[in-house]
């Protein structure tokens, strides 16, 4: 009796070491198969996280839900790999003061993580040709289209504006351009006209942390 239980407990040990396979672990830029041990994992959760790793669990469902999880190995790979949302606002707005900089990052904290943000950087030849007037009443546009009336996106800053995904962003972009074509460049237009500004689009990761780009087709008109 005694070995029977001896190698009924070796077997249980063995199996508890098996590894689950159809677990992807992403670490940084890299998205590689790794065994993850019973012990650690239950196959059916899809949230499961390991050493400060983002880990998307193939479950019975299919659904893969990554989750960005806290730990001091994923702070310092975030703050290694994106600026300051305080630096991204000075590159992208110069002309910003420290004031409107302050501002802008207040606006930006109530903003969750990998929301799309739009930023416009406004060209002052386009303002010296058409008015502030007139940019402002675009910049308006772009803070209220599609949304319901006394609503808007940009916190009345006509600078940042929060977007729920990238599909919206582009769609008020699309409806801008044809209430407002002259804020576009169109370079089959004679003579050339200025674009009114340059877009910035930026993503929150973590505590004042972002990444951002310029897309500089936002405002070509390629009509």
């Amino acid at each position: 009796m005694g070995s029977r239980i001896d190698t009924l407990e070796k077997s249980l040990g063995e199996l508890m070491q098996q590894t689950v396979s159809d677990e992807i672990i992403i670490e940084g830029a890299k998205t590689h198969r790794k065994g993850v041990s019973v012990r650690q994992y239950q196959k059916s959760d899809s949230r499961e996280i390991n050493d400060n790793h983002i880990v998307l669990s193939n479950s019975d469902d299919k659904k893969f839900k990554p989750s960005l999880m806290n730990g001091t190995s994923s702070d310092n790979n975030i703050n290694e790999l994106f600026v300051s949302t305080r630096e991204a606002l000075m590159t992208v707005l110069p002309q910003a003061s420290d004031e409107n900089i302050r501002k802008y990052e207040r606006q930006l904290d109530d903003v969750e993580d990998f929301d799309p943000v739009l930023i416009i950087s406004p060209n002052q030849n386009w303002i010296n040709q058409h008015s502030l007037q007139a940019y402002q009443a675009v910049m308006n546009a772009f803070a209220t289209d599609r949304l319901r009336q006394n609503n808007r996106r940009d916190e009345n800053s006509l600078t940042v504006f929060h977007f729920a995904n990238v599909t919206e962003m582009y769609n008020v972009r699309g409806n801008i351009r044809t209430q407002y074509p002259i804020a576009f460049y169109d370079p089959k237009a004679q003579p050339q006209q200025e674009p009114i500004g340059i877009a910035w689009i930026l993503t929150k990761v973590g505590v004042r942390r972002s990444d951002f780009g310029e897309d500089d087709s936002f405002f070509v008109s390629h009509e």
